[in-house]
C-alpha cells in the first residue's frame, strides 16, 4: 500500500497542508477586505440633516478623524491623540493582514510554509486590531461612534460607522484564524498532538490497569470472607 506524499518540513500529508494554506489564504483575502472597510469608514464624514452641519456638538459636518478636534468640545488633545491611534492601529492591522495573506501566497505556489511570517504578521494584526476596537470604545462621549445616539445624524453614516465596528471585529477573528492555520502547519503542532495522543492512550492504560486491580482485591476479599468461602 503506497504511503501519501507528506512535506519535508513536519512530515504530514501535503494535501492537508494544500487545505491548510489555501483555507488560510481565504481567511486573508476576507480580513485584509475588512480591514479596509473598517479603515475606509474611519475617515468617512458623519453627515447630518438640516441646517446643523456647522453644530460641532452634534458630530457633524467635517468630522473626519483626522479632523477630530473640530468635534471635540475644548481643548481635548489627550482624546484626539487616542482617536488618531485608532487610525493608526486600523492601518496597521489592514498592514499586517496584507503581509500575511502575501506570505501565504508564496507558501502555497513555493510549497514552502512560511508559517513565522504567516503566524507573526497574523498576531500583530490581531493586537492592532484589538487596539484600535478598545481606543475606538474608550474615547467616551465623543467616540466616533457615539453619532449613532444623534437624531440628526443620516441613517447612511450609522450603518457606516456601524460597517466600520463589525467589519474590525471580524478581521481581528479572521487574523486569530490565521495564527492557528500557521502553528498547524508547523511539526511544533504535530508534536503537541501526538503528545496529546500519547498522554491519553497513557492515561487510560493506567485507569484500566487501576481497575482492574481494584476489581482483583475485591475478588481476594470476597473470596477470603465466610461468605464467600462457602460453596
Amino acid at each position: 500500500m503506497m504511503m501519501e506524499p507528506t512535506t519535508m518540513e513536519n512530515n504530514m500529508p501535503v494535501k492537508k497542508v494544500a487545505r491548510i494554506e489555501i483555507t488560510t489564504i481565504v481567511f486573508g483575502v476576507i480580513s485584509v477586505a475588512f480591514g479596509a472597510i473598517s479603515l475606509a469608514t474611519s475617515w468617512l464624514n458623519v453627515e447630518c440633516t438640516g441646517n446643523s452641519a456647522n453644530n460641532l456638538d452634534n458630530h457633524c459636518g467635517q468630522t473626519t478623524l483626522w479632523e477630530a478636534k473640530n468635534f471635540i468640545n475644548g481643548n481635548q488633545d489627550s482624546k484626539v491623540s487616542i482617536i488618531l491611534l485608532v487610525q493608526v492601529f486600523a492601518a496597521s492591522s489592514f498592514v499586517f493582514n496584507a503581509i500575511s495573506l502575501a506570505a501565504g501566497l508564496k507558501s502555497f505556489f513555493t510549497m514552502r510554509k512560511i508559517w513565522k511570517c504567516c503566524a507573526l504578521t497574523d498576531a500583530f494584526s490581531c493586537f492592532c486590531g484589538a487596539a484600535a476596537l478598545i481606543l475606538w470604545m474608550s474615547v467616551g462621549d465623543d467616540a466616533w461612534y457615539k453619532a449613532v445616539s444623534k437624531p440628526n445624524v443620516r441613517a447612511e453614516s450609522v450603518s457606516l460607522i456601524a460597517l466600520g465596528e463589525i467589519a474590525l471585529i471580524i478581521s481581528i477573528c479572521l487574523s486569530l484564524c490565521g495564527v492557528l492555520m500557521s502553528l498547524m502547519t508547523h511539526q511544533w503542532w504535530r508534536q503537541g498532538i501526538l503528545y496529546l495522543e500519547e498522554l491519553k492512550v497513557e492515561t487510560q492504560h493506567e485507569i484500566s490497569v487501576t481497575e482492574d486491580v481494584k476489581d482483583l482485591e475485591k475478588a481476594a476479599v470476597h473470596a477470603s470472607s465466610p461468605t464467600g468461602s462457602k460453596v
